[in-house]
């Protein structure tokens, strides 16, 4: 049992406690999956049964494995075990039982002849041919890492591989058995072999077949004719893929290469017939697997490893002829697996990310008619994960998010709420009938109010009940690794030096150990003014949290970030482009670039140059500003939206608005009283959209949005997904594209309408 119970401990704590983890579950005895041990098993269900998040193990296995742990993740990675539950086995028992009956039937079949001569003419030929593979086998077999005691001649685990391949082969007659699949089932019977865990050493030869069989799923091409050229052979193809991206990752080697006649059928035919099984020592392949395996296309990575393997070697290939050069790719000398493992995950992720661009690129082109935009952006749980006002750090943040995608059943008399054992980072969307998020149900328990002190302690205890959410003793408890997922996501990059941590601090990042401002909005903004798009960015938020945002930003702008440079342009304006900085202050003569809302029932004003609101929506906003110097006050919705969408187009500059929180509690956080969107929709040279976690799957809640000229309210059903633009806070996290995905989405949608 400690092995799958090892894995799962592995990719369930952030990645600096993993080895420490481990080590304490050997020691106190804990049981693995991959032996399937029903009574320890069910006394660690409930610990454990949600926390493998798929993506998180692929993850940590591309960086390599712990031995102990390698057997059981081995077994996630290639399905042997249901990630959506690794401690129900019933699937992986059956599959091992199956193994030993077509074990049992193709050995007695073979066997049972005891005179061929008497037999009849097919049981002759059947025999005649099992004996011939049998032999064919064995032949390789021990030959097959002979150097090492673990397959010495007549061990078990030679045994095991020739009835392994003896299995397979009657299996799949089709492509039968031949040389170099022995090399592929070696490592894998080295893994599964090599386990201490009584049930997982019993069972050890049948989890290597059934690993086996599924990595030869994925192999198998390499054995067959290609389907659309019946002459050439699936090796041939990835040989020729190998050729056109060393080309197109170093093209002086491969020139290099090419004028000597050395092309990969010399040389890369071995690698990819075995994955790469004979050239390195065991432990190193089983690194180089692990790599493997935890691509979810199998083995699109062998190419990008080939390739590393080559450029490793060039030095010497750019001094040899063909000869010199064969013999030195032959061998592979000195040779750091780590780096080139890490050049390869380099040039997939360059390649990757190429492909990625010109997508995005031609849906750009698709889909805008090149109107100047304006992008309102929330701030908390949408551009940053904090919340300084509200007191919310990122832990509280996280478990505030989780509360919306955690679903789960409601007691009968609505007092509990129970999850559902759902993991939510691979969740498929999928909500069971009756199911309700733990948001939801906090939001029913503790409503908002026409009565505005039970509203505020009904907002208090649903804060409390939220941040704490994963928390020992709290409903959300099974999910505390996917918490821990999330925060490893946003951690900074770790560097030393005096210059590294002084650029910390002036970008205001040195006193967490978290991102502020999440990847993704960089990511958006730097393709937006590559692109070339005309656009004014417009912070909008209820709290005062936007000198801190003001700060990093604008190092941003002036490519001084830490982790996110800018382009080929900067955006300060100090090479004579766009300078797209916030300025929270205000020079003489110079218009202010921020300011905020006031509202009530009657009156509708912006007020530029300020911060500063009434504590209420009976204060009048004349007076509280009468004693206020230097500001610019616009009233009603038509010179507000001139204000914002025209005043400021030409130069593209960036503005930030605070909305005004008391209207919308006044009026129990209903949409027609919250932050005000303004679209003149005869207006085709403006696309204005508004990006929001607060927006709700099926209402705006947050977002008031109204036509501009005669204050109607706009339909949901009409700026959904258009101009309203739902965040998800979660995928924004995970994903890089994530707004630059939402926003040429909003592009197609307005297209269509107009």
């Amino acid at each position: 049992m400690m092995l799958m119970k090892a894995a799962v401990e592995m990719v369930t704590k952030p990645s600096e406690a993993a080895n420490a983890e481990l080590r304490r579950a050997e020691r106190v005895g804990h049981g693995s999956v991959g032996g399937c041990s029903n009574n320890s098993v069910k006394a660690s269900v409930e610990a454990v049964r949600s926390a493998v998040d798929i993506d998180a193990v692929r993850a940590r296995a591309s960086t390599g494995l712990p031995d102990d742990a390698r057997p059981g993740t081995w077994k996630l990675l290639l399905g042997l075990v249901d990630s959506d539950d690794v401690l129900a086995c019933e699937g992986l028992t059956e599959r091992r039982a199956q193994y030993h009956r077509w074990r049992r039937e193709f050995q007695s079949s073979h066997a049972g002849i005891d005179n061929p001569e008497q037999g009849e003419a097919d049981k002759k030929d059947s025999y005649a041919r099992d004996a011939s593979l049998i032999k064919e086998i064995d032949k390789d077999v021990c030959r097959t890492r002979c150097d090492l005691a673990f397959f010495a001649p007549g061990s078990m685990q030679q045994q095991w591989m020739l009835r392994i391949l003896f299995v397979y082969a009657k299996l799949n007659p089709d492509l039968g058995y031949m040389q170099g699949m022995n090399e592929i089932l070696a490592p894998i019977v080295y893994t599964f072999g090599a386990v201490s865990d009584d049930d997982s050493a019993r069972e050890a030869e049948a989890d290597s077949f059934l690993a086996f069989s599924v990595v030869m799923n994925s192999a198998k091409v390499l054995y067959s004719m290609l389907p659309s050229d019946p002459t050439k052979t699936g090796v041939e193809a990835q040989m020729n893929r190998l050729n056109t991206l060393l080309r197109q990752h170093d093209a002086s080697l491969w020139l290099h290469l090419n004028s000597i006649g050395l092309s990969p059928d010399f040389y890369s035919f071995r690698w990819y017939m075995t994955l790469l099984a004979r050239e390195f020592s065991i432990e190193t392949t089983q690194r180089i697997w692990d790599s493997l395996l935890s691509d979810p296309r199998r083995f699109s990575f062998l190419h990008y490893i080939s390739c590393a393997l080559i450029i490793s070697q060039k030095v010497k290939l750019l001094s040899e002829g063909f000869t010199g050069a064969l013999k030195a790719l032959q061998v592979l000398e000195e040779i750091d697996i780590e780096d080139v493992l890490a050049h390869a995950q380099q040039m997939r992720e360059r390649d990757r990310q190429a492909d990625q661009n010109q997508h995005l690129l031609d849906r750009t082109k698709m889909t805008m008619a090149n109107p100047h935009v304006v992008l309102y952006f929330d701030v908390n749980k949408t551009v940053i994960m904090h919340d300084p006002v509200q007191g919310k750090d990122l832990p509280n943040i996280v478990n505030d998010l989780l509360t919306e995608r955690a679903f789960g059943v409601v007691s009968a008399d609505g007092e509990t709420w129970t999850w559902n054992k759902c993991p939510v980072l691979a969740s498929d969307g999928v909500v069971g009938s009756g199911e309700v998020s733990y948001g939801t149900f906090l939001r029913a328990k503790y409503p908002m109010s026409s009565n505005s002190d039970e509203s505020k302690k009904n907002k208090k205890v649903r804060k409390v009940m939220r941040q704490d959410f994963t928390s020992k003793g709290f409903p959300g408890e099974g999910l505390a690794s996917e918490h821990a997922v999330l925060l490893e996501r946003l951690q900074l990059p770790s560097h030393d030096g005096e210059a590294y941590q002084e650029a910390l601090a002036a970008t205001g990042l040195d006193e967490s150990p978290y991102h502020f401002i999440i990847p993704a909005f960089f990511h958006f903004i730097q393709y937006l003014h590559d692109g070339g798009v005309s656009f004014n960015l417009v912070f909008r938020t209820y709290g005062d949290d936007l000198h801190r945002i003001a700060q990093e930003f604008n190092h941003f702008c002036e490519g001084k970030h830490p982790f996110f440079k800018t382009g080929s342009s900067l955006m300060d304006g100090s090479d004579g482009g766009v300078d797209r900085r916030l300025c929270l202050s205000t020079a003489d003569g110079s218009s202010h670039r921020f300011g905020t809302f006031y509202r009530s029932d009657d009156i509708t004003a912006l007020i530029m140059g300020t911060f500063k609101q009434p504590p209420a929506v009976n204060v009048s906003h004349e007076e509280f500003y009468a004693t206020h110097s230097n500001l610019h006050t616009i009233h009603g919705l038509e010179s507000i939206h001139s204000f914002l969408t025209k005043q400021w187009r030409n130069d593209q500059v960036t503005l930030a608005i605070r909305d005004f929180y008391p209207y919308w509690f006044s009026k129990r956080e209903d949409a027609r009283a919250g932050k005000l969107m303004t679209l003149d929709t005869s207006d085709k040279d403006v696309h204005v959209i508004f990006f929001d976690d607060n927006i709700l799957a099926y209402e705006p809640h947050i977002v008031d949005a109204r036509e501009a000229k005669d204050g109607t309210p706009l339909a949901w059903e009409v700026t959904r997904d258009v101009q309203l633009m739902r965040v998800e806070p979660l995928e924004a996290i995970g994903n890089k594209s994530y707004f630059i995905e939402r926003y040429l989405l909003s592009c197609e949608n307005h297209n269509k309408s107009t």
